[in-house]
């Protein structure tokens, strides 16, 4: 898959051409999408505090709407990691407190659990974490978002090769 680096006056309506970001065919529709981002070091405060991480979430948030073209065929696909996270990510969160307070309520309680038992939550934690990676570093997504534009990587290479062409047209005139 292909990256390609669209300004800002690219991403609206009309300006794109009918060619799916995903398969490179022929497209119907556009369809807008909202692509976020947050610095990758970000994430470092999580071991600081949950209070810091959501601040930083909120304040370092960079936001773009691109009028994607896309084909009839992958239009539902286009949400499906949107969605796939949206279940994920609870799921995970309340996997980490079962495998962190689960034993600790238990042995509180005098209840005493040995063995498997205590092995599937952690597996399960890692089946879901080792998803959610997966997902989010398929489908089209963004690499960097500035004032001037957004980068897009996993967008079909005939699909990118078509915006440049237009865009060297474009400067030739």
């Amino acid at each position: 898959m292909a990256q390609i680096r669209l300004q800002s006056d690219e991403c609206a309506r009309g300006y794109l051409p009918l060619v799916c970001v995903k398969c490179g065919q022929l497209a119907d529709d556009t369809k807008p999408v909202t692509f976020s981002m947050h610095p990758g070091w970000m994430h470092i405060l999580v071991l600081a505090c949950v209070v810091p991480w959501l601040v930083a979430a909120f304040l370092l948030r960079r936001t773009a709407t691109v009028d994607l073209p896309i084909c009839r065929k992958h239009r539902r696909n286009l949400g499906f990691k949107t969605a796939m996270l949206t279940v994920l990510v609870p799921a995970i969160v309340l996997l980490i407190f079962s495998v962190v307070g689960l034993p600790y309520l238990l042995n509180s309680r005098g209840i005493r659990v040995e063995g498997i038992a205590f092995c599937v939550l952690p597996m399960l934690l890692f089946v879901l974490l080792t998803i959610a990676a997966i997902v989010n570093r398929s489908g089209v997504r963004p690499t960097a978002i500035t004032d001037r534009g957004i980068t897009l990587k996993g967008v079909h290479p005939h699909f990118a090769d078509i915006v440049r062409e237009l865009r060297d047209a474009k400067y030739d005139e």
